[in-house]
């Protein structure tokens, strides 16, 4: 946003300001008229003698290849624009949209874009795509299949369920919200929340950008209310683990809630290189993925409340085939991936290694990292899917997979192959050998 410089203003503006001592006190409302809000010296429209950025001065009219009219600008005033209620002359509107037509020419955009904050702040709304301006102070609305512009019932209006303001009258309060309008189209975002907070702390007035409505006492409706309700839980509430997080010690569960919280006081407090540290850390160290907007963390990066195919955590590992295991073997086994996933993500390559071998040596487990699913290097061929086969017949896949397991060990790919196709052809089975796994396919799937 543009603030002009302590010393003046430069001879092509006008400045609109808040006054620098504006606070709000019992007086600051009274007899507003707008002026407030002004600050102009004409002394400087004939020597302004503010020192220029450093390394950079103010453009030289650059002319342009094709003439641009009489105004020095090829822009036209919008058909339906109403008459001027700028704060500028049309004399000063032409020299100002000059002005800032020769600085793009310049590739001085700075300067052109404080010129557009002066125009906006005065009440005029420049549209580039169009070569189109209006001085009635009806900025243009979003473009989607055509021009739509901004009609009069888009424009903040006292909310039907408000309370009767005290010490103001409706025509004041809509003169402040206007104000604080044309602050946020030209991006002074802090004086436009200067403004809604003097309009909050004074008048116990709220402002529904949605609505685009105002309320003394914030009443918009019951579905705004209870909206308004739900909202004020949630924003009072802290970040919660999410019901699809890995599970972890409840000392280190602990550490990670507190550092969440934490984080999220300082987000708070504006200090968002301190919470963005916190999140690196927790990301590498416990692969803690935080989604604001539910306010949840979750440790392997699955928010199973966001809906949705989420997949599964990072660094879970899915057994797929055969191969007996108790237990307390299988839970060993996932432990030790688990382990070894964060190795990996430690970049301790040389401990995810040794973890593998090990797996390999105490269990015979293979470990098929880019679909992260490990399965026991076995003969025996585990049945997935539901089917409608005898106790016999399966006995009878069994035995067969066996031999033809030993047929492919043994590099005799002809014998193992006519294993397959005749299982394939009296039972509909499929093999699938990286995941050690069988299954009978459905006539629709054939």
């Amino acid at each position: 946003a543009f603030a002009p410089p302590s010393g003046g203003c430069s001879r092509s503006f006008r400045c609109t300001r808040l006054p620098a001592n504006t606070d709000f006190d019992d007086d600051w409302h009274s007899d507003y008229d707008g002026s407030k809000f002004d600050r102009f010296n004409d002394d400087q429209r004939e020597d302004d003698d503010t020192p220029p950025r450093r390394g950079a001065r103010r453009p030289a009219r650059k002319a342009p290849k094709a003439y641009l009219g009489p105004n020095g600008h090829d822009y036209q005033k919008t058909a339906d624009s109403g008459p001027n209620k700028s704060r500028f002359t049309d004399d000063e509107v032409h020299e100002l949209l000059a002005t800032r037509l020769h600085a793009k020419f310049s590739k001085d955009f700075q300067f052109a874009d404080k010129i557009q904050a002066e125009l906006i702040h005065g009440g005029v709304f420049v549209h580039d795509g169009m070569k189109e301006y209006r001085v009635d102070g009806m900025p243009y609305d979003s473009f989607k299949n055509g021009v739509k512009r901004n009609k009069l019932d888009q424009q903040y209006s006292r909310s039907p369920y408000s309370e009767d303001p005290d010490g103001a009258n409706d025509s004041l309060i809509d003169k402040l919200v206007r104000e604080r309008t044309k602050f946020k189209m030209a991006r002074d975002f802090t004086r436009a929340d200067l403004v809604r907070e003097g309009l909050r702390t004074k008048f116990n007035i709220l402002i529904d950008d949605r609505l685009k409505q105002w309320s003394v006492g914030g009443d918009f409706g019951p579905e705004h209310r209870a909206a308004r309700e739900m909202a004020d839980k949630f924003s009072n509430r802290g970040y919660l683990k999410s019901k699809s997080s890995l599970d972890l010690e409840d000392e280190e569960e602990e550490y990670i809630q507190s550092h969440v919280d934490s984080r999220a006081k300082a987000k708070k407090d504006r200090q968002y290189e301190t919470a963005d540290k916190i999140r690196l850390d927790l990301a590498q160290r416990f692969d803690v993925t935080i989604n604001d907007k539910l306010k949840l963390w979750s440790i392997g990066g699955v928010i199973e409340e966001l809906g949705g195919r989420q997949g599964k955590p990072k660094g879970v590992y899915t057994r797929r085939g055969g191969g007996d295991l108790t237990a307390e073997e299988e839970e060993t086994i996932v432990k030790m991936l688990s382990d070894r996933y964060q190795a990996k993500k430690q970049k301790q390559f040389d401990v995810a290694d040794e973890m593998r071998d090990e797996l390999m040596q105490t269990y015979n487990v293979r470990i098929d990292d880019r679909s992260a699913e490990w399965r026991i290097d076995t003969n025996e061929y585990a049945e997935a899917g539901a089917n409608e086969l005898t106790s016999e017949e399966r006995e009878y896949v069994d035995a067969k997979l066996k031999v033809r397991f030993n047929l492919k060990r043994d590099r005799m790919y002809s014998e193992a192959d006519a294993i397959r196709d005749e299982l394939a052809e009296r039972f509909s089975i499929r093999v699938d050998d990286r995941c050690k796994e069988w299954r009978v396919e459905s006539e629709a799937l054939v």
